[in-house]
């Protein structure tokens, strides 16, 4: 899912490049599963991969949301000042929506193998 939005959101800034907007909204990442690793007290999970899991999470809900609302404030910037001020708004948003995916991608790939990021800086015994 991840390398899906990524890639979506770069087809974004190379759309933009040429004056056009491509819609970046897609599917969001499923908060029943978080909410049933936090919840369930699942205990096959260390404190670390919690954190991870956490960071993760909501990195990626603060994710879904810019890119939801990404058009409607392109749109808004582009009718009440210009079409450069929207596009370099929206090209800086694309941006840092990018490097956002990388750093889902890799506290993703840590914890797919079993070694996640100590997000925190704390160390389990």
């Amino acid at each position: 899912m991840i390398p899906f939005k990524k890639d979506i959101l770069q087809q974004a800034l190379i759309k933009l490049s040429s004056n056009h907007f491509l819609n970046t909204t897609s599917t969001h990442f499923p908060s029943k599963v978080y909410n049933q690793l936090n919840s369930s007290g699942v205990k096959n999970v260390t404190s670390i991969e919690r954190d991870c899991l956490h960071i993760l999470f909501e990195q990626l809900r603060v994710l879904d949301e810019q890119i939801d609302s990404l058009e409607t404030r392109f749109l808004n910037l582009k009718n009440s000042t210009s079409m450069n001020a929207a596009s370099e708004m929206a090209s800086g948003t694309l941006i840092d929506l990018i490097a956002s995916t990388e750093v889902c991608h890799k506290l993703a790939v840590s914890i797919i193998q079993k070694n996640p990021i100590a997000v925190y800086g704390n160390i389990e015994n």
